[in-house]
């Protein structure tokens, strides 16, 4: 009975650590006018709900990035460049791990400035794999180790190493999630 409550106390304390990560996005894209690319043009995107700010430059060929944004949103992004009228996107919503795309073309401003709409367009900017559940409670597994399920993923080797790359170099990120209060209850009603 011991043994069962240090158990969920620690797993009580891990879970806050594990759900303490770092969560960023991605936004990207190329600034033009008609065929014409657009250097130096500033983009800039406000998360509405805290007014985070996150600032860039278009650079060489009108391309132009902002990493490590909070995922989520709204954000509006506001792009201008010297001349011309600002194009704003508003409702923006960012995923996590994901590079939204937003490219921008000063040719369909004619008066006044531009707000659009956008919808999702996100392209993933690195290897990922999502476990839910149940799928971790079906599959089988021999030695309960990490590899039984990184296995699902088809960037995986042998001993830990993901697209070739050796695995002391590689993170593997476990987020848990459960309901405290259902396994205190479950443990409550056995033992208590």
């Amino acid at each position: 009975m011991k043994k069962l409550l240090s158990t969920v106390i620690c797993a009580i304390f891990l879970s806050g650590s594990a759900l303490a990560q770092v969560t960023t996005a991605f936004l990207s894209g190329v600034v033009t006018n008609g065929n014409t690319a657009v250097e130096n043009a500033t983009i800039k995107a406000v998360l509405t709900t805290t007014n985070a700010s996150y600032t860039a430059n278009s650079r060489s060929g009108g391309v132009y990035d902002i990493s490590n944004l909070n995922a989520g949103g709204p954000y509006t992004v506001t792009i201008s460049a010297p001349g011309m009228k600002d194009i704003v996107f508003t409702d923006v919503f960012l995923t996590l791990g994901e590079n939204f795309k937003l490219d921008a073309d000063f040719t369909t401003e004619k008066i006044g400035g531009v707000v659009v709409s956008v919808s999702r367009n996100a392209t993933k900017t690195g290897s990922n794999l999502n476990i839910n559940s149940r799928t971790l409670n079906t599959l089988p597994t021999i030695s309960r180790s990490i590899n039984d399920f990184t296995r699902l993923t088809p960037q995986a080797g042998s001993g830990s190493s993901f697209n070739g790359r050796d695995g002391r170099f590689n993170n593997i990120t476990i987020r848990l999630h459960f309901d405290a209060q259902r396994i205190f209850q479950r443990y409550q009603s056995r033992y208590l």
